[in-house]
């Protein structure tokens, strides 16, 4: 078998077969006693799949923004915070999302990446939820209403 130095990542290697032409192919991994480790967790493909969604929707709701002033209608202070807000909340809620995949590349055991990351994504987001009303009535000058404050702020922190 014949080993050779790629030009990707300082220091990989890619093992080539003389009967497999294609750098690390399962099947010739498997049949020459290669072992590739596989750096995926339970769920990675469901977070990938959340975090591309919360992107798209928040370029999309920073269009729908655009176009709304610029068909002529004017953004008021509330309008204004809310977008600021649920901006914020789903740049925090993407960055969680892909947390667990970023302490999978410390070869951090499966428990301690959901533990970890959960714990990494719960101080900022009860810091924003518990924040809230203080941010709303600085913002637009009165707190948020009864019904808004109960279902964002008491149960969006448990």
């Amino acid at each position: 078998m014949r080993t050779r130095i790629s030009g990707g990542v300082a220091g990989e290697e890619r093992r080539f077969s003389p009967l497999c032409r294609l750098p690390t192919r399962r099947a010739c991994n498997y049949r020459h006693g290669i072992v590739e480790k596989n750096m995926e967790f339970k769920g990675a493909t469901l977070l990938y799949t959340l975090a591309g969604v919360m992107t798209t929707f928040a370029g999309f709701s920073a269009l729908l923004l655009t176009i709304r002033s610029a068909a002529g209608a004017r953004l008021s202070l509330l309008d204004r915070y809310l977008a600021r807000t649920v901006m914020t909340y789903i740049f925090v809620l993407t960055a969680a999302a892909l947390l667990p995949a970023l302490l999978a590349l410390y070869n951090i055991q499966e428990q301690w990446i959901w533990r970890g990351a959960g714990v990494l994504f719960a101080l900022p987001m009860l810091s924003l939820q518990v924040t809230y009303p203080l941010r709303r009535r600085k913002a637009v000058g009165k707190g948020p209403p009864a019904a808004i404050f109960a279902v964002l702020v008491v149960l969006g922190s448990v």
